[in-house]
């Protein structure tokens, strides 16, 4: 499991070619962070803050989920840009591209003031790429909805 309990992550990643994704963070497994701050951080493409890509595994004729839990976290001021006026960035915060292939808890966490330069994309904060018949469990979080 990784986890990061108390972190302060700010950095800047710039990929010129266009690929970057996951600003500061980019979780490919189990993952659980605890009371952070991912605070100014920019992507190319998707996930300004953070960049979630995690598949289930089938192993022995079972099919096994990871698992991320973000709890008491401040994700605010990040940017997902697109590489090209036909590509414009998603998830300024974060970006869950297979969440149903995870379970995901998300509890009191404050999403805020990321940006993408996506017109077409109704929250600035969060992307999830979602199967129609997945839970999300979310509770008391704080996200700022494009109005």
């Amino acid at each position: 499991m990784k986890f990061l309990i108390h972190a302060l992550v700010k950095c800047y990643l710039f990929n010129t070619s266009g690929v970057s994704q996951g600003g500061a963070l980019y979780v490919g497994g189990p993952f659980e962070m605890l009371g952070s701050v991912v605070d100014s951080n920019y992507s190319a493409n998707a996930g300004g803050g953070i960049f979630i890509e995690q598949d289930s595994k089938n192993k022995n004729g079972g099919n096994y989920k990871g698992f991320v839990e973000l709890i008491n976290n401040t994700i605010v001021n990040n940017v997902a840009s697109g590489n090209s006026s036909s590509y414009s960035g998603f998830g300024g915060g974060i970006v869950d591209w297979n969440i149903d292939q995870h379970e995901s808890i998300w509890f009191n966490n404050i999403i805020w003031g990321n940006q993408t330069n996506n017109g077409n994309e109704p929250v600035h904060g969060v992307f999830l790429n979602i199967n129609a018949n997945q839970n999300v469990k979310k509770s008391r979080n704080e996200l700022e909805w494009l109005q």
